[in-house]
């Protein structure tokens, strides 16, 4: 979760991969989310076979995220189409969110109908919890929906919003990084604020939740037993106990593990936990919460395929 600056910085990333694919920033006038940033990456040459929707980050833009991978790179490489959206401080794929990334989805469908039949999700941090959600209420409800996604992917998302809660608490009660402990406070009043506790609201948490660790039953998870899903994490260990003071209990792989795991056991044998390459930010910072984690050219392998 970060804030990245805008426009400025698209144009620069539009002469740095003019190359390769072709970078339009889309100015909808969204009808239930004013201030949602949106960037279309398109190849230069050739149809587009298909569409991959990229969420950004808690308070990250479209453009920013482009600074950030290279994804949309490899993508535009294999004939795909990106669309980077980015969703300001939204935290989970309510009835509003929804609404947003339908009205996107036909907007590309619109314009590139017939080749763009397909499509798959991803996102990072948040907005990665925000695809997966979001993919499983267009499997759960298809006929709502412009597309039904071929395939989806995380990277380093709190896949629980519940468990996500309950570190927020630990993050402020231990009371040492400043940033965590910052971040930690903003968005859980954010939440109070929105949608209450889990303690005041637990159904509400449940339905909004793309996994629920403490559910007794399979929950929202279950709408993606056909549907191709991998999460992306750095397990370092180590570095989280060193400069952040944290477990592996406030680390986002450990309930992403859980959340492949009840998927593998429903049936679904194309759920993946990947480990992935080591992070660092755009400027060369150490953090294995980040974009980079990902290897680029074989997500896109991967997405293809799905294609």
């Amino acid at each position: 979760m970060k804030y990245l600056l805008g426009i400025l910085l698209l144009s620069f990333t539009c002469c740095r991969l003019a190359q390769t694919q072709s970078v339009e920033k889309t100015d909808f006038a969204f009808k239930n989310a004013p201030g949602v940033s949106c960037v279309w990456v398109t190849p230069k040459t050739g149809a587009v076979k298909g569409v991959v929707m990229l969420i950004a980050g808690f308070g990250e833009t479209a453009e920013g995220a482009l600074t950030e991978t290279r994804i949309p790179t490899a993508l535009c490489e294999r004939g795909m189409m990106a669309v980077v959206v980015g969703l300001g401080a939204h935290m989970y794929a309510d009835s509003s969110v929804t609404a947003t990334l339908n009205e996107v989805t036909a907007a590309v469908q619109e314009r590139y109908h017939p080749e763009c039949e397909c499509m798959a999700l991803g996102g990072f941090s948040i907005g990665g919890a925000i695809a997966l959600r979001y993919a499983e209420r267009c499997h759960e409800q298809p006929e709502q929906h412009p597309l039904l996604p071929n395939a989806v992917f995380a990277i380093d998302a709190p896949v629980d919003l519940i468990e996500l809660w309950d570190y927020f608490e630990r993050e402020i009660a231990r009371n040492f990084d400043p940033v965590g402990v910052a971040e930690a406070k903003y968005v859980s009043e954010l939440l109070k604020r929105e949608i209450g506790t889990p303690a005041e609201n637990r159904a509400l948490y449940e339905a909004l939740t793309p996994y629920c660790h403490s559910c007794p039953a399979p929950g929202n998870e279950r709408f993606l037993k056909n549907t191709a899903v991998r999460v992306y994490h750095d397990m370092d260990l180590d570095w989280y106990l060193k400069n952040k003071k944290r477990s592996a209990y406030d680390c986002n792989f450990l309930n992403a593990s859980a959340f492949i795991a009840q998927l593998l056991q429903a049936g679904n044998e194309q759920a993946t936990f990947v480990s992935g390459k080591t992070g660092y930010r755009s400027d060369g910072t150490r953090n294995p919460h980040a974009w980079s984690i990902v290897d680029e050219q074989e997500l896109a392998m991967w997405i293809d395929k799905m294609f």
